[in-house]
């Protein structure tokens, strides 16, 4: 019987395996030019997970000129793409190009000054957490029970703070908050309470060395202090007036324009060569309107111009057949300090006149006002705004539906006029508090619980549609103390949900502010005062 054959021999025999090519990517071997130019093409996240690799990538995708350069395309080109005319004029390709000199940076500009040094990465990080509403929390307590009035103002990254208990107050918001500097408004020696309570408060936004800060009274006086160091000084003190509380105050040296409970609009002028002094001499009173028909909220404001000044006021009005809507008046100044002129025109097709003048013995100004078209989408609409912030050319009202209406202002030495309005959705409770920054940046806060949302007003009046209006605010460290206590409690769904209810409804916020890295909310907490400040750094 033969032998079996062996296995071996069954099997056909294996092809020799193919040597595969290698190739190696040393990207040591290349220089850092190279690969900047590549970093150049990457989407964000791509460059910030560059940064993680090795030491080398972490430097080079830190780049300070990279950073520039994505934030020039993300933020500065879409808006000057936007500017009307510019795609049809010789330099448009020059002025879309991040790298000419002749690129414009348009509100930007101030972040590539001379003599600054721009964390360009930082930069582009905080406007992206304003985008996508990114932020860290953090309260302060500023009054305790009873709780007086408190009004807040915030510039430069300090919070200034005053009420008839506690004084003028400066806080440091960031990281860690801190008292900077604090001073009483005075008491009365036999009663042991304050002389005077205030009513509002004003920062005077034209310096860029000093900080002065103007607080108005209960009896009709104001006072101005400045921020020196770690302590306030007083530089002037207005007597009492028998026009009534101080209800709105706003400043821009040497202005300050003031309206009183019996609706008296009163605007002033230091003479300018005060400005270095520690005190200010006596004002000089420009002009003062009277009206009938003005009714809160109210918003005041002064700017420069080309000939001098304008100071305005936005407030909310009323018709007998159409319901409320918003009035809006300018007094035009020169820089010597004459009245130019105080203007009418409406876009309705009915004319209101808000303030007449008042006789005194330098000027008589003869004025009138601007309103925009009544609330009529809704009922609840007939009532009266609950908030109005005005910041030219960006005029912003909030109504009692949950809503908010949205006006542009064109102003200029021909005329006056507020385009229809845009409303705006997005709260899902009653809105308490809006403010407009310069940069067509705009906040808003819900009465009840933690609902703020962010608007680029700038963004929304220049299309038509929008995919997205706003951004709700996202603390990335919400307060999880309610949770914890219903969890040590071994409390069901049912008494955590009755438990944060109890939270949102205690809580009451009356006033918002906001720079450009941090939006501060005041708030009531079973009567206690709280500040919550939302950093984006």
């Amino acid at each position: 019987m033969p032998k079996r054959r062996r296995l071996e021999e069954e099997r056909p025999a294996q092809p020799a395996k193919k040597p595969r090519l290698r190739f190696d990517y040393d990207i040591s071997l290349l220089s850092d030019e190279v690969i900047l130019k590549i970093l150049t093409y990457l989407p964000i996240s791509d460059l910030a997970t560059c940064q993680r690799l090795c030491h080398r990538l972490q430097r080079l995708a830190g780049d300070s000129e990279l950073w520039k350069e994505k934030y020039y395309a993300r933020w500065v080109r879409p808006r000057a793409l936007r500017i009307p005319g510019l795609k049809d004029t010789i330099a448009s390709s020059e002025a879309f190009r991040y790298s000419s000199k002749l690129a414009k940076w348009l509100n930007d500009r101030h972040l590539i000054q001379e003599g600054r040094r721009t964390d360009w990465k930082w930069q582009y990080r905080l406007r992206d957490n304003w985008w996508r509403g990114h932020c860290k929390v953090r309260e302060v307590e500023v009054a305790v029970p009873p709780a007086p009035s408190v009004f807040v103002r915030i510039y430069r990254g300090v919070t200034f703070t005053a009420d008839a208990k506690s004084g003028l107050r400066a806080w440091t918001t960031k990281k860690n908050p801190l008292l900077i500097a604090s001073l009483p408004f005075g008491v009365d020696t036999k009663t042991g309470w304050p002389e005077c309570r205030p009513t509002c408060l004003s920062i005077d936004t034209e310096s860029s060395t000093n900080t002065d800060v103007c607080v108005g009274f209960v009896d009709g006086s104001f006072k101005i202090y400045r921020l020196n160091g770690g302590e306030f000084y007083s530089r002037y003190a207005h007597a009492p007036s028998s026009n009534g509380a101080i209800s709105g105050i706003a400043m821009f040296y040497p202005y300050i324009l003031t309206i009183s409970d019996k609706k008296i609009l009163s605007l002033y002028r230091f003479p300018s060569k005060d400005h270095i002094c520690k005190h200010l001499l006596d004002p000089h009173l420009l002009a003062s309107l009277q009206s009938s028909c003005v009714f809160a909220p109210i918003s005041l404001s002064i700017r420069p111009s080309s000939g001098g000044l304008v100071a305005t006021i936005a407030y909310a009005l009323t018709r007998l057949t159409s319901g409320w809507s918003v009035g809006l008046q300018e007094l035009r100044m020169t820089k010597d300090g004459e009245t130019l002129d105080s203007r009418l025109t409406s876009s309705s097709e009915e004319e209101i006149t808000a303030f007449h003048s008042i006789q005194d013995q330098d000027t008589t100004v003869s004025a009138r006002a601007a309103a925009s078209q009544p609330f009529v989408l809704h009922p609840e609409s007939m009532a009266r705004p609950t908030a109005l912030s005005y910041s030219h050319p960006y005029l912003l009202a909030s109504l009692p539906d949950n809503t908010l209406m949205t006006y542009l202002v064109t102003s200029n030495a021909d005329k006056l006029e507020i385009a229809p309005g845009r409303r705006l959705w997005g709260h899902t409770s009653s809105v308490s508090g809006v403010r407009v920054g310069d940069r067509g940046k705009a906040v808003s806060v819900s009465r009840q619980g933690d609902e703020i949302r962010v608007w680029e007003l700038e963004d929304l009046l220049s299309s038509s549609f929008q995919q997205r209006t706003s951004v709700c605010i996202q603390p990335e460290n919400p307060d999880l103390g309610i949770i914890a206590d219903a969890i040590r409690r071994r409390g069901d769904g049912l008494s955590l949900a009755c438990g944060e209810m109890e939270v949102e409804q205690a809580t009451w916020r009356k006033w918002i502010g906001f720079d450009e890295e941090q939006v501060v909310v005041l708030g009531e907490r079973w009567r206690r005062q709280i500040l919550s400040c939302y950093d984006f750094t």
